[in-house]
């Protein structure tokens, strides 16, 4: 029996982040430091005439002005190299950086960006996706597209006659043309959602520094550091091994801290004004510069037999990259998955674009495009429930995966648990039916109950390592390169490592976020970091108990196959009371100060945790193009006041499978949290734009859920599905993006139960209700 596996735990970060003893870059102060500004380009698109900055360099205190001209940067990004750290002959959107200052203080850097004078020549610009998507749009935001290198790992798929397409991915199997002849009901609707922020506590952030020896050190809130540390040192032709990056601790990432765009301005300033820089963004800077989630626009036509059975399913997503590619690279793709996950279907085809607008950057986002596509999805299946005559969930369990069945991409379906969750949200719905019945209500009020199923991938192939350090007195240190944003790593892996020693977590001591001293790791993005951090550090410790037999076998003159590890020491199996304390396989130096073992350097233990997969192929066997699925399904239960057209949201039912959870504490913390997120996105989280200009770019402007939005906790029910991952450590798999993936449509689908209205477009706002229901008899 696990001793701590599967037990809720205290966040071993937990009392310093909540005492305020944590330490984040937003706080750091290093010995003489100057602080950044950055000047933004006020056009959404136009070319860039010249720069003069001779007033700011003359304000004083001023201590380094820079534009792009000034870096030696070549194009980067996540996987299309599309951009420049700072803009070097056009701008794309209201906010492109343009130059930066580096001074004494935040006040006089503020002054001295508003003394640099910028001539641009204006450019006809283009803001709506499917204007874009066209043959003839508006604006070609890239001219060059064709010229602009690529990651090796995906060459993007462009189409020569639709400039604005970045990227392309498709999925199909079966015959969806024909599919959709033979089915009894054909349903065809168009979805839309908003673009969000991330809304991250801690805004984005980076302090950056340049020895004498050219060494740059970046304090960075991003939380994948590596991959930070890869796209900057090629952006500036830089050695890796002179590049050190680092985070203490990061307040928030939710996928929108994975880019160098504090890193590369920051690195800038200090290269020149040889002193260390710190970038701060503002709020505001954030909903302007810093990466958004796409807007998309989802067509889908579904084609049903009378009985309820989906034969078949054509999805086009139309998704609104902003300015540059960025994570959107992969999006496109990996959106792909989100309709294959869940339900059997014999014709299918999914079409992802990728598009250029002269928008706000949009990147990787909690849900990676699984959340839009699904918000389609998912109401679609009610409609399609409602046509067949059926219940809402009796559809999904109808067309539902199961173990052993094939997914329309192809891949074997294991550890899906998606069944479990929808029969136990529909119990739970059934509760939450009855509560309601027995409350009173004004006739201003209407009240339903809405269902979603949801899942999201993991991502494959990817990487972790870790390494295990085992100390003279028996404590284990723990290293690994994925950082902690909030969602409970480091607790996790101290789990793990306390499990696989047999001894308390206070033995164990984890330490991440820190390129130099951590090992490769692709970082908490993809709902990975469990999975693939997990089992490299599960391995890592078998590799360390490993060197401790060894080590004890020589000590004993005894083969190792008489020897074990269990309870922080090394025993004999015939005869577990002769053991040796890890503490006493280290001899004292000649001078005791110090205590080192005596045959084969220290006791470390490695491993590398490597998640492949297959080709794409529908007709292939064994294909495996994710690491797993999470699955999951929401019950959530409305009041819609007719009058005001407000929508209180009075109960939740949620179920997700995680495989075994570690933690199970921080599964429900993530199940309640993922919820929230997805409450915003359908009630009230949109970005304002006029003509590629934010509105609202401010919390003032721009609304988050808060307690107020939430329903009381004895209608909040949460529950994880018992399932099991033959690959995950222990059983386990990831979570974090999955429970966002099922709420705007269950939300919607409870709207419909309750007043008979469906919505097609996020975010569902009580005027637009309102709107709708002017004439309408509820």
């Amino acid at each position: 029996m696990p001793r701590i596996i599967g037990k809720s735990v205290n966040k071993v970060d937990g009392v310093a982040k909540v005492t305020g003893s944590a330490t984040f870059v937003y706080d750091l102060m290093l010995p003489g430091m100057l602080w950044a500004k950055v000047l933004r380009s006020p056009l959404a698109h136009g070319e860039i005439i010249s720069i003069n900055t001779s007033k700011a360099e003359r304000l004083p205190g001023v201590r380094a002005v820079i534009t792009g001209g000034d870096l030696d940067d070549i194009r980067h990004g996540a996987g299309l190299k599309d951009a420049y750290v700072l803009a070097k002959d056009r701008v794309r959107f209201i906010g492109d950086p343009v130059a930066a200052v580096a001074a004494d203080t935040e006040k006089i850097a503020e002054e001295a960006v508003k003394l640099i004078e910028v001539e641009y020549r204006e450019l006809p610009a283009v803001f709506d996706v499917e204007d874009a998507y066209s043959i003839t749009p508006s604006a070609v935001v890239h001219p060059d597209l064709p010229t602009y290198q690529h990651s090796p790992m995906m060459k993007p798929r462009l189409w020569p006659d639709r400039p604005n397409v970045y990227h392309t991915h498709v999925i199909a199997s079966g015959d969806v043309e024909q599919g959709l002849k033979e089915a009894d009901i054909v349903v065809e609707n168009k979805y839309s959602t908003a673009r969000i922020q991330h809304v991250q506590m801690e805004p984005h952030c980076a302090v950056a520094s340049v020895d004498q020896e050219d060494n740059v050190t970046i304090y960075a809130s991003e939380n994948t550091l590596y991959a930070c540390k890869n796209i900057f040192w090629r952006a500036f032709n830089l050695s890796p091994s002179k590049v050190r990056v680092l985070a203490p601790n990061v307040g928030g990432g939710f996928g929108g801290k994975q880019e160098i765009i504090t890193m590369g301005i920051a690195y800038g300033l200090a290269k020149k004004s040889k002193r260390p820089v710190k970038l701060n963004f503002t709020r505001e800077e954030v909903f302007i510069g810093a990466v958004t989630r796409h807007p998309a626009v989802i067509y889908i036509r579904d084609g049903l037999k009378k009985d309820g059975t989906l034969v078949a399913r054509d999805i086009r997503v139309l998704f609104n990259g902003g300015a540059y590619a960025d994570f959107g690279y992969l999006v496109v793709r990996n959106s792909t998955y989100a309709a294959v996950g869940t339900y059997k279907i014999p014709h299918f085809r999914i079409e992802s674009y990728g598009i250029y607008t002269n928008e706000p950057i949009a990147g990787a986002f909690r849900g990676f495009g699984n959340v839009q596509v699904q918000w389609a999805t998912e109401c679609q299946n009610d409609i399609l429930a409602e046509k067949a005559g059926l219940d809402p969930m009796a559809f999904r369990l109808k067309n539902v995966l199961r173990e052993g069945d094939r997914n329309p991409a192809g891949e074997l379906v294991f550890s899906c648990e998606a069944e479990q969750c929808m029969r136990w949200v529909k119990s739970q719905a059934e509760i939450l039916r009855k509560q309601i019945a027995t409350q009173e209500q004004p006739p201003y009020i209407k009240r339903g109950i809405g269902f979603s199923g949801g899942n999201k991938y993991s991502m494959a192939p990817t990487a972790s390592l870790a390494y295990v350090k085992v100390h003279e007195d028996s404590s284990i240190e723990i290293r690994v390169g994925s950082d902690d944003p909030g969602q409970g790593l480091r607790t996790v892996v101290a789990q793990i490592a306390a499990e696989e020693f047999e001894t308390e977590m206070s033995n164990i001591r984890v330490i991440s976020g820190d390129t130099q001293i951590a090992p490769y790791d692709e970082g908490a993005i993809s709902s990975r970091a469990t999975y693939n951090v997990g089992n490299a550090v599960r391995l890592a410790c078998e590799d360390a108990k490993r060197r401790l037999v060894e080590m004890a076998a020589q000590k004993f003159e005894v083969s190792k196959e008489e020897l074990e590890v269990t309870d922080m020491r090394v025993r004999f199996k015939n005869n577990p009371a002769k053991e040796i304390t890890f503490g006493d396989l280290f001899t004292y130096n000649i001078m005791g100060t110090g205590q080192y073992p005596k045959v084969g350097g220290e006791i470390l233990g490695k491993a590398t945790w490597f998640q492949g997969k297959t080709a794409e192929s529908p007709s292939g066997t064994g294909d495996r193009i994710t690491a797993f699925y999470t699955q999951g399904a929401q019950a959530i239960a409305v009041a819609v006041d007719i009058e005001t057209g407000n929508i209180q949201v009075e109960g939740i039912a949620s179920s997700f499978d995680t495989g075994v959870p570690i933690n199970p504490a921080g599964v429900e913390g993530q199940i309640e949290g993922g919820t929230v997120m997805g409450l915003g996105s359908a009630l009230m989280e949109k970005m304002v734009m006029d003509k590629g200009k934010v509105l609202n770019a401010s919390l003032t402007g721009y609304l988050i859920p808060t307690t107020m939005d939430l329903p009381v906790c004895e209608n909040d029910h949460t529950h994880i599905a018992d399932g099991w991952h033959r690959d995950g450590p222990y059983g386990a798999k990831g979570l974090g993006e999955g429970t966002m993936s099922c709420t705007a449509s269950a939300l919607a689908n409870a709207i419909y139960d309750a007043v008979g209205l469906r919505f097609y477009d996020l975010p569902i706002e009580p005027e637009e209700l309102l709107k709708r229901l002017k004439g309408l008899k509820v």
